[in-house]
C-alpha cells in the first residue's frame, strides 16, 4: 500500500532537481538513523552459454578421454619460432590457407627473445615433444590457444587446436588422430 502526496519545491531550492534530489532531501529531515534499512530488490540473471566456451570444454574433455595430454604454452615467440616455421615449410602451408604468420610484434615486450604474439601453435608444441622425448616412448599432446596474425585492418586472433602426436617406435598415428 503507497501512500501519494504532491510536493510543492519552493522557488529558491534549485538544487532540488529530480526524485533522487527530493528523496534525499526528506531522508535528512526524517533523520537517516530512523529510516528502516532495507535490501535491494534485483532480479538476477542468469549468464548466457558462451558458445566458444562451451566448444572448448567439450573438445578439451573429449581429447582428455582419448588420453592427450593438455600443454600450455606462452603466447609470446622470437625469431627462432619463425625461422622454425620457414624452415619446416610451415609458413608455405599457412601461407596457401591465407593465414600467413606475419608478425604482431609487442611495443614492450618481457625479453627480446619473446617479441612477437605466436601466428601458430606449432613451434611450441614440437618443442614440448622434443623436450620431453628423453622422458616418454610416446607421446600425445594437445593445445588450444589462440593465434595472432597482421592483417590489412590490424591484428587478429583466432582460437585454434593443436595436437601432438610422436613416439619412438611404431608410426600409427594418423590413424590414431583420424580414430579421434
Amino acid at each position: 500500500n503507497k501512500e501519494t502526496f504532491l510536493v510543492r519545491i519552493p522557488p529558491w531550492r534549485i538544487d532540488i532537481q529530480n526524485f533522487e534530489d527530493l528523496a534525499e532531501e526528506i531522508a535528512r529531515i526524517k533523520g537517516y538513523g530512523n529510516i528502516t534499512p532495507q535490501p535491494p530488490r534485483v532480479t538476477l540473471v542468469p549468464p548466457t552459454q558462451e558458445d566458444v566456451f562451451t566448444l572448448k570444454e567439450r573438445v578439451r574433455k573429449l581429447l582428455l578421454n582419448f588420453n592427450v595430454d593438455e600443454v600450455y604454452n606462452y603466447s609470446f615467440v622470437g625469431d627462432s619460432e619463425f625461422a622454425f616455421l620457414e624452415k619446416s615449410g610451415i609458413t608455405k602451408a599457412l601461407v596457401e590457407l591465407g593465414q600467413g604468420p606475419a608478425p604482431v610484434e609487442l611495443e614492450n615486450p618481457i625479453a627480446e627473445e619473446r617479441k612477437y604474439l605466436r601466428p601458430s601453435l606449432l613451434p611450441h608444441l614440437f618443442k614440448n615433444v622434443i623436450d620431453n622425448a628423453r622422458f616418454f616412448d610416446r607421446m600425445r599432446i594437445f593445445e588450444i590457444g589462440k593465434i595472432f596474425n597482421l592483417e590489412k585492418e590490424g591484428p587478429r586472433e583466432r582460437l585454434h587446436l593443436g595436437i601432438a602426436l610422436a613416439g619412438k617406435k611404431d608410426a600409427t598415428f594418423i590413424l590414431e588422430l583420424k580414430g579421434m
